[in-house]
């Protein structure tokens, strides 16, 4: 199992999560989440090897939506709690050639310590998910990656929590 790395911290800094942009998506059967290919310390990897046995809350999100830096501290905290039992996952649709610098320093403003990716130029795993109407969108994986949630809008951690608590 690949666990997702976090970049050294620099001094006076916290660790920063890895943010890397999804290279392959895979589509599965109906119902299923979609497996998608990504770099961990310069390493290809998979979503089915870092979530496997875990439920997941994989959260689509962007810089610029506001809902969607509101419930940042509640996924935060949700992560911290869930470690080790759950894996919360943050997938960026921030568009343009700065997009990477964009969400990287996002993640460094909002004190982000949950891990993310950032969706090619094509949105090809937005697509796999269904086409995500708004941001921020949020998907209840079980451990047998089944999707049995889909969550529009911001919500608070009481409302991942319970629903987490399902596929847990």
């Amino acid at each position: 199992m690949v666990m997702l790395g976090f970049t050294k911290p620099t001094t006076q800094q916290h660790a920063v999560p890895q943010t890397s942009i999804v290279e392959t998506v895979t589509k599965k059967g109906a119902g299923k989440a979609p497996d998608f290919t990504f770099k961990v310390n310069g390493k290809s990897t998979t979503f089915a090897e870092i979530s496997q046995g875990k439920p997941v809350l994989l959260n689509f999100w962007a810089t610029w939506c506001g809902p969607c830096r509101r419930e940042i501290p509640d996924l935060i905290a949700l992560s911290k709690e869930l470690s080790g039992k759950a894996v919360v996952l943050g997938v960026a649709l921030d568009q343009g050639d700065d997009r990477v610098n964009m969400v990287k320093s996002s993640i460094e403003r909002f004190g982000i310590t949950y891990p993310n990716v950032i969706d090619n130029l094509d949105w090809k795993l937005a697509e796999a998910y269904g086409n995500i109407p708004s941001v921020p969108t949020t998907f209840i994986i079980d451990k047998n990656g089944t999707i049995i949630q889909k969550i529009v809008g911001a919500q608070k951690k009481e409302v991942f929590a319970a629903a987490l608590a399902k596929a847990l």
